[in-house]
């Protein structure tokens, strides 16, 4: 209707259409390029506060994507992010910062879409965060094999955990229980069905990450929730379709879908520093054993303040259908 309106009004000001189009379509050809350029030319440069993206953040990222691999910075950046080395994006931060900040706050877990491929990276496509890219099978293993990195990643399952209405009660068996707010989450969870596409993911990076025996206590507790107490009754389906096949290696759809090879489910380090209670171990182990009480007893105190994470990208996406793309 706005095109016939457009080109209406050029003919009843007595131009004809035809001489209008080429000049048209030459001048959007012209200012897409001219953008295109711009961005390229900045796509390499860290913006003063990266915690303020531009609206066409989106499409900044995807050029950045089109970069030749020996020129990309941020080769096995998955790992470097679990290192500290680099922050995530869009409107993200550092992975000790997440840990500190985002424990707690769930409208920002659950508003913004980037942070699950990061703190959670899989073997399959990255998903709809274009910054982001899939794990290496050789950085998956730098961080399997690396105590800190482990850790980081503990923290990670136990932020998302607390989202979830849930909490690690046992670090050798992955037991999981509810935690003291686990009623709203629950409803949360039941009424937003794109946090199911998101334990998929988490599932998969257990495997993937050393900590495969973690994935059974996951599913066993959504499972007396869903079957047993007639809770989650909309995470049903993916209960039988989804997250029960992501525990059966032998499934032929197991590995297709995880892109896993026997090798790539060796034990994180962390479970060897566990069962040694090694003098490392012993020194990491009251932060892990702390983590999230503090940020709980502050989340209850403080109002909640995200707008430096969330973008005019993050308002964007409200509806379930986008949402399911998402993630």
């Amino acid at each position: 209707q706005s095109t016939g309106a457009f080109f209406h009004c050029i003919y009843t000001m007595g131009a004809e259409p035809s001489k209008i189009i080429v000049p048209v379509l030459i001048g959007t050809v012209f200012v897409f390029v001219l953008c295109s350029v711009c961005v390229y030319k900045n796509c390499g440069k860290k913006e003063e506060d990266h915690h303020h993206q531009p609206t066409w953040s989106v499409f900044h990222h995807s050029l950045r994507r089109t970069r030749p691999k020996d020129s990309d910075p941020f080769k096995q950046k998955n790992y470097l992010f679990y290192k500290g080395e680099i922050d995530f994006e869009p409107d993200g931060d550092y992975v000790d910062a997440v840990h500190e900040k985002w424990f707690g706050k769930y409208d920002l877990l659950e508003c913004h879409h980037g942070y699950i491929q990061w703190l959670f990276p899989i073997f399959e496509s990255a998903g709809m965060s274009w910054s982001s890219e899939p794990l290496g099978k050789e950085e998956a293993k730098l961080i399997r094999d690396d105590l800190i990195l482990s850790v980081r990643f503990l923290k990670s399952y136990k932020l998302f955990l607390d989202f979830l209405g849930l909490e690690l009660i046992d670090f050798k068996t992955g037991e999981i229980n509810r935690n003291a707010i686990w009623k709203p989450r629950y409803e949360n969870l039941n009424l937003k069905s794109h946090n199911n596409l998101r334990i998929s993911r988490v599932l998969m990076s257990l495997g993937e990450l050393g900590f495969e025996r973690y994935k059974i206590p996951l599913v066993k507790h959504f499972k007396k929730e869903i079957l047993k107490n007639n809770l989650l009754q909309n995470c049903q389906r993916s209960l039988q379709e989804y997250w029960i096949p992501l525990t059966r290696p032998d499934d032929p759809g197991y590995k297709k879908k995880t892109k896993e090879e026997p090798a790539d489910r060796e034990e994180s380090i962390f479970f060897k520093h566990l069962e040694d209670d090694s003098l490392e171990f012993q020194k990491i182990l009251p932060s892990l054993m702390s983590y999230g009480s503090t940020n709980t007893q502050a989340r209850n105190t403080q109002p909640e303040d995200d707008d430096d994470y969330l973008s005019n990208d993050c308002l964007l996406y409200t509806s379930d259908a986008a949402d399911d793309l998402l993630c």
